[in-house]
C-alpha cells in the first residue's frame, strides 16, 4: 500500500493538476489549445528530472494525464486523435465527467505479470525440497542445485511458497489487481492492465497502488477553476480526512479561510453564519438536486416532494417493519450462535478443569511415590551401612584367621612334607589304576564284542556251542580283570618304595613351594585392599552423618 506516501508518482500527478488548474483560471478560447499543448513540454524537458526511459514516452504519459485532469477521455491507440480534441466541450464551468472514471494510460503501463511464482536467489537447494513434493503439477525441478519453476506447467496455486523454509519463492502479482477488491483489473489483448467498467466501483485503490502512475481518474479541477474565476456560487464538500492531507499545521479554521479566499461563500453572504445559513444546508440541498437530476437522466422518476399518510406511506412503513423484523431475526440467530459458542467454551473450560484436577492427582501421587522412594533409600542406606559394618567385622575376622594361618604355615618345609607325602600316595594309587585300566581296556572291549557277535541271530551255531563260547569269553574277561588288580598292586608297591617316593616328593616340594608363597601373598594383598576400602567407606558415611546433622 502506497497511500499516504509522498512518492514520485504523487508529485508528478500534483504538478499536472497545478498546470491544469492554472490553465482553468487563465482560460482563453483563443489560446486554450496552445496552452494545453505546452503543458507536457513544461513538465518534461532537459532541465527536469527524467523518470521514464525516454522524454518522448514521459510526454506521451503527461498528455493523457492532462486530458483526464480536464475531464476528457483517453485517446484511442488505433486512430490519429489530437491532444486538444473535444476540449471545447470541457471549456465550461458546469460539466459532469463521462464514465468510466478510472482509466489505464496505455503508454505508462509496464505490463506487469498478472500472477506468478518465481524462485529467488535465497534458494538453498535443500535436501528436503518440499516445494517439489507439494507441487500438484510437477512444475518444480532442480536445476544447477536450485529449484526452478516451469511457468508453462505452473497453475499459480502458491503451495510451493507456503512450504519453503527460507521464503525463497516470491509471489509476483500486479499491484493494481492486488489492491482491487472487486477483481475489476483484467488484461487487454497485449497484456496491459484494463479496468472493467462493469465491475469497477471507482474506489481509486488501483490508482493509488500503481507504482508507474499508469492509472488515473477523470477530474473536474479545470471546470472548478473556471467556475471560481467566473465568480459562480460553489459548494465545497470537505471530507473528514482533510486533516491528514495538508500537513500538521492545517486545521479546520485555516481550511475555511482558504476556501473563502478561493471564492466559496455562504448561501447568503450578506448575513452571518447560522443554522439556516451555512455551507452544510446548501450542500444538502445541492446534493438532493444533483441526485434527482441524475435519476431523471437515467429514466428513474422519483417524487421530489415527500408525502405523509395514505396507502403508499403505510406500505412503506410495513416494508420498514418487515426489514426491521428480518434484521431482528438475523441478530437473534447471531445471538444464538454466540450463546452456543459460549456454552461450548464453558464445556471446554470444564473439560480442561477436569484435566487439570486429574493432573494434580497424578502430581500428588508422584510426589508421594518420590517420598516413599526417599524413605526406602534412607532405609536401604542404613541397612547397607549395617551390612558394610558386618562385612568389615567379617573381614577383620578373616584377617585374624589369615594371621593365624600365616603363623601356622611359617614352617613351609614341614607343611610341604606332610602334604607332598600324602598327595604322592593318593596319586600313585590313582595313576596306577588308570594306567592298567587303559592298557587292558581294549582287550576287555574285544572280548565283549566277540560275545555280542556270537549272540547275534545271524550266527548258525547251536545254542550249546554259543553258551560254551560265551562261558569261555567270560572266563577270559575275569582273568584279565584279576591280572589288572595284580598289576595295580605291584605298581603301587614299587612306586611306594622309600627311595623312589623320596625323590618324587622332593620334586613336588620344589615345584609347589613358589606357588604356595605367591598364593599367600595374594591373599594378604586382598585382605589389605578390602581393609582400605572399608576405611574409605566408613569415612564417607561419617561425612554424610555430619551433613545430615
Amino acid at each position: 500500500m502506497m497511500r499516504g506516501i509522498n512518492t514520485t508518482v504523487r508529485r508528478l500527478r500534483r504538478k499536472v493538476f497545478e498546470e491544469v488548474a492554472a490553465l482553468g483560471f487563465k482560460a482563453d478560447a483563443d489560446t486554450l489549445c496552445d496552452d494545453m499543448e505546452a503543458i507536457p513540454y513544461a513538465l518534461v524537458n532537459d532541465e527536469t528530472e527524467q523518470y521514464r526511459d525516454s522524454v518522448y514516452r514521459a510526454r506521451a504519459v503527461v498528455r493523457e494525464q492532462v486530458r483526464l485532469a480536464m475531464g476528457l477521455a483517453l485517446r484511442p491507440e488505433d486512430k490519429p486523435v489530437h491532444l486538444t480534441a473535444g476540449v471545447e466541450a470541457s471549456n465550461i464551468s458546469d460539466k459532469y465527467y463521462e464514465p468510466p472514471l478510472m482509466q489505464v494510460i496505455p503508454s505508462a503501463c509496464m505490463r506487469c505479470e498478472a500472477k506468478g511464482y518465481e524462485v529467488s536467489n535465497m534458494c538453498k537447494g535443500c535436501l528436503a525440497h518440499p516445494c517439489m513434493e507439494v507441487c500438484p503439477k510437477g512444475a518444480i525441478s532442480m536445476v544447477n542445485g536450485k529449484s526452478y519453476i516451469d511457468q508453462e506447467k505452473c497453475i499459480k496455486c502458491g503451495k510451493c511458497k507456503s512450504v519453503c523454509p527460507y521464503d525463497a519463492i516470491s509471489k509476483k502479482e500486479r499491484p493494481c489487481a492486488k489492491a482491487c477488491g472487486v477483481n475489476a483489473i483484467e488484461n487487454d489483448k497485449v497484456g496491459r492492465a484494463y479496468v472493467n467498467p462493469d465491475k469497477c466501483v471507482s474506489c481509486g485503490m488501483c490508482m493509488v497502488n500503481c507504482p508507474f502512475g499508469a492509472i488515473s481518474d477523470k477530474s473536474q479541477i479545470f471546470q472548478l477553476a473556471r467556475a471560481l474565476s467566473e465568480g459562480e456560487q460553489i459548494i465545497a464538500e470537505i471530507a473528514p480526512a482533510f486533516t491528514g492531507q495538508f500537513g500538521d499545521n492545517i486545521n479546520a479554521r485555516n481550511l475555511k479561510a482558504a476556501l473563502e479566499e478561493l471564492g466559496f461563500e455562504l448561501p447568503n453572504p450578506e448575513k452571518k453564519r447560522s443554522k439556516t445559513n451555512n455551507r452544510k444546508v446548501v450542500f444538502d440541498s445541492a446534493c438532493r438536486t444533483m441526485f434527482l437530476d441524475i435519476c431523471k437522466r437515467h429514466g428513474l422518476e422519483l417524487d421530489e416532494e415527500p408525502s405523509y399518510g395514505g396507502r403508499q406511506y403505510l406500505e412503506k412503513q410495513d416494508y420498514i417493519r418487515m426489514k426491521q423484523k428480518e434484521e431482528i431475526t438475523v441478530q437473534q440467530e447471531m445471538l444464538n450462535q454466540q450463546r452456543d459458542k459460549v456454552n461450548a467454551n464453558h464445556l471446554e473450560l470444564a473439560r480442561q478443569s477436569n484435566h487439570v484436577r486429574a493432573n494434580e492427582k497424578v502430581i500428588q501421587s508422584q510426589k508421594e511415590k518420590i517420598e516413599q522412594q526417599e524413605k526406602e533409600f534412607k532405609e536401604n542406606f542404613i541397612s547397607n551401612s549395617d551390612r558394610i559394618l558386618s562385612q568389615g567385622e567379617l573381614i577383620e575376622e578373616q584377617r585374624e584367621e589369615l594371621q593365624q594361618l600365616t603363623v601356622r604355615i611359617e614352617d613351609v618345609e614341614t607343611l610341604l612334607d606332610e602334604v607332598s607325602s600324602e598327595a604322592y600316595d593318593k596319586a600313585v594309587e590313582k595313576v596306577a589304576k588308570e594306567a592298567v585300566l587303559a592298557t587292558r581296556k581294549d582287550d576287555i572291549y574285544l572280548a565283549e564284542d566277540s560275545k555280542r557277535w556270537i549272540q547275534s541271530p545271524e550266527r548258525k551255531a547251536s545254542r550249546k556251542e554259543k553258551e560254551y563260547a560265551i562261558k569261555r569269553l567270560d572266563g577270559l574277561i575275569r582273568k584279565i580283570e584279576n591280572a589288572m588288580e595284580k598289576a595295580v598292586v605291584k605298581i603301587v608297591r614299587q612306586l611306594k618304595q622309600p627311595e623312589k617316593k623320596k625323590a618324587v616328593v622332593e620334586e613336588i616340594k620344589n615345584e609347589v613351594k613358589p606357588s604356595i608363597r605367591e598364593k599367600l601373598a595374594q591373599n594378604v594383598a586382598k585382605i589389605q585392599r578390602e581393609e582400605a576400602e572399608r576405611k574409605q567407606l566408613n569415612k564417607g558415611k561419617s561425612r554424610s552423618s555430619d551433613l545430615e546433622l
